[in-house]
């Protein structure tokens, strides 16, 4: 059975897996519509509006629920529909429910999320799982926990629960090289200000707090190096940003840019701690190769033996070459 015809039968729960960056939302332009995107961040579903309508596809978006492209939308359900779980009603009106499927983007957020801070997002989710309309969820990082939690979902909300496993928790494109500093922030730190001050180089830093992220985006800048920095509640000001940048070396973020808004190619990304999950990091680390090329991961996961001697001489080195420069 296709996905098209899965979508199409009420009261199923289809969740689609595969690596970040392998085109999820692509597939989704050659679902017949009407249908409703959902993303529990606003600047993808605005970002997934714009690639809507630029294939000539009929868009709407909601950026409130007394939208009057909701009203419309009710009363005529043709393309597509674009929310987020704040915008669009919990309670759906009979002619959605039967003529249309919902797909739930970046759908380990709803589960991780929504047991979190944002308990919105599982509320919704039973909500329309409840009026039995169909549900296509997206995901590149879905935990264990959360695969064992949605298998028991037939018991209660869903009929039918279909599970297509492309490839969760891997890469598309795997770092052509990692370097793994485990407690050593401070060889991480010295290798980021030494591969910074090459003029051809690029990266992405996440970093822990909004704190550091103000510490590096002002070295950067200090030192007259093209930077972009983001942190949470300002991803759409960052985009705006990006588009009329005319070229960005290095962004300096949170965990803000770990999903889905679409960024440059980096020759680095360097995560410079340890995430609280496998899923956010495996995220954030394959912010690099999207397009296909190579890249350099460095992260404070624990490497091999090998590995952190090879790590250690090379820091040896670029101790005596940063501070023969000073």
């Amino acid at each position: 059975m296709s996905l098209s015809e899965l979508v199409k039968i009420p009261a199923t729960c289809t969740i689609f897996l595969a690596p970040p960056a392998w085109g999820k939302t692509t597939l989704l332009l050659d679902l017949p519509g009407p249908w409703i995107f959902v993303s529990p961040l606003r600047a993808l579903a605005e970002e997934f509006a714009e690639r809507v309508k630029a294939a000539g596809e009929r868009v709407r978006i909601l950026r409130s629920r007394s939208d009057e492209d909701w009203v419309n939308f009710c009363r005529n359900p043709r393309g597509v529909l674009v929310a987020t779980p704040e915008t669009l009603p919990s309670c759906l009106p009979a002619n959605i429910q039967k003529k249309c499927f919902m797909v739930l983007d970046e759908f380990h957020l709803f589960l991780h999320w929504g047991e979190t801070f944002r308990p919105l997002l599982r509320e919704q989710l039973y909500a329309w799982a409840n009026q039995k309309i169909p549900i296509l969820g997206l995901s590149a990082t879905l935990e264990e926990s959360q695969m064992a939690e949605l298998k028991q979902w037939q018991d209660y909300g869903f009929d039918h629960i279909t599970i297509i496993d492309q490839g969760n928790m891997q890469f598309k494109n795997p770092p052509t090289w990692q370097s793994h500093y485990g407690q050593n922030f401070a060889a991480l730190r010295r290798r980021l200000v030494w591969e910074s001050v090459k003029a051809d180089n690029s990266g992405i830093v996440f970093c822990k707090t909004r704190a550091q992220v103000k510490h590096w985006s002002e070295w950067f800048a200090r030192r007259g190096l093209n930077c972009l920095a983001c942190v949470g509640g300002e991803v759409e000001n960052f985009r705006q940003k990006l588009a009329t940048s005319e070229r960005v070396q290095w962004i300096i973020t949170t965990s803000a840019l770990s999903h889905g808004v679409n960024l440059p190619s980096f020759k680095h990304v360097f995560i410079a701690y340890k995430p609280e999950s496998n899923s956010l990091w495996l995220q954030m680390a394959a912010r690099g190769g999207r397009r296909g090329e190579s890249f350099h991961l460095h992260s404070m996961q624990k490497g091999s033996l090998k590995s952190q001697i090879k790590l250690c001489l090379f820091d040896m080195l670029i101790k005596f070459k940063l501070y023969w420069h000073l």
